[in-house]
């Protein structure tokens, strides 16, 4: 067992937590599944559970990586779950309804962020779990050479 194990990577351990509690509240044939922190972190530490991916990483970091999306997905991670409509979106960053588009196409495609049809306007909301993810991700080797003092403890702000 696992006990008493230290974490060198506090936003894993937030992940970990994450994970035990949403799986407590889940069942496997109407039984409930005993799931504990030692569990999941043995399975973290031999490779089995993943924060993320380099291919999703990257096509993330490359869907943000232009002025006009960047804008607009931290726009709407400023506009909380219920988002913005495609106009709301233009209305205030200036931009163009087919420029628009494209953006909020790259953005989708790579999941930063949801789209919702509501009557005969689309709204768009950020996808917190998956910008949670890339920070994880980002983050994941914090600290290992030493510098614990320039660590961030908890990068997640929504869940």
């Amino acid at each position: 067992m696992l006990i008493g194990l230290k974490l060198n990577k506090p936003i894993i351990q937030g992940y970990i937590d994450d994970m035990v509690a949403q799986m407590t509240q889940s069942t496997y044939g109407g039984i409930p599944l005993m799931v504990t922190k030692d569990y999941l972190l043995y399975f973290y530490i031999c490779g089995n559970i993943e924060v993320m991916d380099i291919s999703t990483a990257i096509l993330q970091l490359s869907s943000i990586a232009q002025e006009a999306r960047l804008q607009i997905f931290r726009l709407l991670v400023q506009a909380g779950e219920v988002g913005l409509s495609a106009g709301g979106i233009s209305e205030t960053l200036q931009v163009p309804a087919s420029t628009l588009s494209f953006h909020l196409k790259a953005l989708n495609h790579a999941g930063l962020i949801h789209a919702r049809q509501e009557s005969r306007f689309i709204y768009y909301s950020a996808n917190y779990a998956a910008m949670n993810d890339l920070l994880a991700y980002l983050t994941q080797n914090c600290c290992v050479g030493g510098a614990t003092e320039a660590c961030l403890t908890d990068v997640a702000c929504c869940h």
